[in-house]
């Protein structure tokens, strides 16, 4: 479908204020369709491995996103779409895509459930900010050079250049997009793997204007990440980037965050979200790649008894019905030197390669500290992904549980941990020694649960 078409719906589509559209359309279908396909949460089964309740759900989410479609916020209009459609751009969807450039060059496949094909392992600060441009700098190459499983670097937000704050809308935000690339591409080449794709693009742009300005500078084998509006919204903004990324060629990682405890509702809703955003992404922002990450609102991570729950069984519905490439953000709320972080980073790597995807790691500390990033938890998530891929989702399941009594009780309370500057040596892009004997410990710990990594 041309996109000028998607913008057509948007401008002359059904009208509907936002707060109806939330609480009578969105909210009100997404509890009628959990019902009627009779989903229910199980909390002793975190990862579930009922193919017939993962086939019920991707069929509610198709009965919900047919009627509720993407509500545009510039307009206040509903872009709709037909069975018809959603079920051609499903078809039409490549199952693979190559990114990266020269010997770091690789395809991202589709995965099914319990599939013995390693996940794609993408690595990075996911987008959270760091405070200046030497951290930056540093923090990319660390994670390069001591995560050597990854695929794909995922860049941090830049906050200051030279020292200056960086604001919404003014030539700082332009200038400051335009180093995070600069800056990731010379980190990537310091660290001998300059071929190696960018997937999240532009973290420091938020506007349009930013955005293309800092992707102008991507590679052929990179990615833009454009996002979506919780739950299931879209604006102008936004779609100006898509329009861009189209235009030039450019591959589109289509993030998308719905919210345990929001309009979603409980974990039952959750999953059915999950999986109707599979439909949006491919119609309205033109995905090559999904890239879900949902969150639990108080929480605000997807460790959880909940969230995995949910995420398992979304995922599972979407990898065994289609063959999107998926990439499932694993996102923690224990910060870096944190034991429980590294079992948050376990649980939430082994779901998404068990469950039919690839995956991102690793948010940390909610996301909501600055500079609190560590790359031993990603080397560690990446470890056990490969450890656990082809397991069967019965066995996991028991391991997921006792991964659970280790951190479970700080999810309520937890720690944010250390700054990468008090966990790295900066300048040498080495561990500091404490940090170092943590990791080693939780591997261990994984061992004695059955992860041999």
């Amino acid at each position: 479908m041309n996109y000028l078409e998607v913008t057509d719906r948007a401008l002359h589509g059904p009208m509907c204020k936002e707060r109806d559209y939330d609480l009578r359309i969105f909210s009100k279908k997404l509890a009628d369709v959990v019902k009627e396909h009779a989903i229910k949460y199980d909390p002793m089964d975190p990862i579930p491995s009922d193919n017939t309740l993962a086939d019920s759900v991707f069929q509610a989410a198709m009965d919900f996103y047919l009627q509720v479609g993407t509500f545009c916020l510039d307009t206040e209009r509903i872009i709709k779409f037909t069975e018809g459609e959603i079920k051609d751009a499903l078809k039409s969807s490549s199952p693979s895509v190559r990114f990266g450039e020269g010997r770091d060059a690789k395809i991202l496949e589709s995965r099914k459930p319990e599939s013995t094909k390693p996940p794609w392992i993408s690595v990075g600060s996911v987008g959270i900010a760091v405070s200046n441009e030497e951290i930056f700098s540093s923090l990319m190459r660390a994670y390069v050079e001591h995560v050597p499983l990854m695929d794909s670097l995922c860049t941090a937000a830049l906050t200051t250049i030279d020292g200056r704050q960086i604001r919404l809308g003014d030539p700082s935000e332009v200038e400051g997009s335009i180093r995070t690339v600069m800056l990731s591409k010379e980190a990537l080449r310091a660290s001998g793997r300059p071929g190696l794709p960018i997937v999240n693009g532009v973290a420091t742009a938020v506007s349009d204007k930013a955005a293309i300005a800092g992707s102008s500078l991507l590679g052929p084998g990179d990615a833009l990440e454009i996002g979506s509006i919780a739950e299931m919204k879209i604006d102008f903004n936004l779609m100006n980037k898509i329009t861009y990324a189209i235009a030039t060629g450019k591959r589109i990682w289509a993030g998308m965050g719905p919210i345990l405890g929001g309009y979603c509702g409980g974990p039952e809703g959750l999953t059915v979200a999950i999986t109707a955003y599979n439909f949006h992404a491919l119609l309205v922002q033109k995905a090559t790649v999904q890239h879900p990450y949902p969150v639990h609102y108080r929480y605000v991570c997807n460790s959880s008894r909940q969230m995995i729950w949910a995420a398992s069984l979304a995922y599972q519905a979407i990898s065994r019905n289609t063959h999107v490439p998926v990439v499932g953000l694993c996102y923690a709320a224990n910060g870096p030197g944190v034991e429980q972080g590294f079992y948050e980073a376990a649980a939430t790597a082994s779901t998404n390669a068990v469950s039919g995807v690839s995956m991102e790691i690793q948010g940390q500390a909610k996301g909501a500290h600055t500079d609190h990033l560590g790359p031993l938890e990603a080397r560690l998530a990446s470890e056990v992904a490969l450890a656990t891929t082809g397991m069967k989702r019965r066995d996991l399941n028991e391991i997921v549980k006792d991964l659970l009594k280790l951190y479970e009780g700080a999810l309520e309370k937890p720690d944010p941990g250390k700054k990468y500057q008090e966990c790295f040596d900066v300048r040498k892009i080495t561990p500091e020694q404490s940090y170092l004997e943590l990791y080693k410990k939780s591997a261990k710990t994984l061992e004695d649960i059955g992860i041999e990594v």
